[in-house]
């Protein structure tokens, strides 16, 4: 056999072989990505830990969320464990008759006093029924509010603090119906960043939220700790704490 021959056959081989390995590179890749969207497409679906119910919207504009809209586990409710967390804007005071509905859904309503800028929270389980006030919700001013439900205690933040806690007997019952945003005529104001969590979210998790920021310290490390322990195990938890919680996180006044 030539040398040239051999040259040829040499270069077809080696050409066989970075096609062969080519092709491989691109199935392997092509795997990859259908896992990876797999994997995105569980957690943010079939898995889903919140649910955004808002982005933006005016206070007297009816919003109906299914309640297949709302994270699995939430549908059942189970030991009852969830969280809200939303922005509330008051604009022009209107004195009316009734209620103004800000929240319906399941076990919460949420609602500002006809005649008072005061905010209410009733909570109904299958022993027992709470209200709690929130007094004075400021005018003209974005207020961020938190509402944590779990270990048989309702727990109340504003602008990233705890204001007060409730405690309550019994078990939280099944959301059956749709949910309902700005029921009954709304409000004068406006709604945003209204999402439902799937547990009972941690003082820190909870500032870190409605301040916008990342939890301060080595806080980061036990915030996303527990984000992963939620979305690999699906189970309610708040087994993982925060530290360098701020002060004011753990005063009720």
């Amino acid at each position: 056999m030539s040398v040239v021959s051999e040259t040829t056959n040499l270069t077809s081989t080696v050409k066989d072989n970075i096609t062969s390995n080519w092709k491989r590179y691109v199935i392997i890749v092509v795997v990859l990505i259908i896992i990876g969207l797999g994997i995105w497409w569980y957690f943010n679906t079939k898995n889903k830990k919140k649910a955004e119910l808002i982005g933006n919207s005016e206070g007297k504009t009816m919003k109906q969320i299914p309640k297949t809209d709302l994270p699995r586990n939430i549908q059942s409710m189970g030991q009852g464990h969830f969280s809200l967390t939303f922005k509330i804007y008051l604009g022009d005071w209107e004195q009316t008759t009734v209620i103004k509905e800000v929240y319906s859904g399941g076990p919460l309503a949420i609602f500002i006093e006809p005649t008072i800028n005061n905010m209410g929270m009733f909570l109904v389980t299958d022993k027992d029924f709470k209200l709690y006030q929130l007094e004075d919700i400021p005018l003209y001013k974005w207020t961020y509010l938190g509402i944590t439900i779990g270990d048989k205690v309702m727990d109340i933040y504003r602008d990233g603090y705890l204001v007060g806690s409730i405690p309550y007997e019994g078990q939280i019952e099944d959301i059956i119906q749709d949910i309902v945003i700005s029921g009954n005529g709304g409000f004068n104001g406006k709604l945003e960043d209204f999402e439902f969590h799937d547990r009972k979210l941690t003082a820190n998790e909870i500032h870190s939220i409605t301040s916008g920021k990342r939890p301060s310290g080595t806080g980061w490390i036990k915030y996303y700790w527990n984000e992963i322990k939620n979305y690999s195990s699906g189970v309610y938890n708040s087994l993982i704490y925060y530290i360098n919680p701020p002060k004011e996180a753990d005063v009720c006044s």
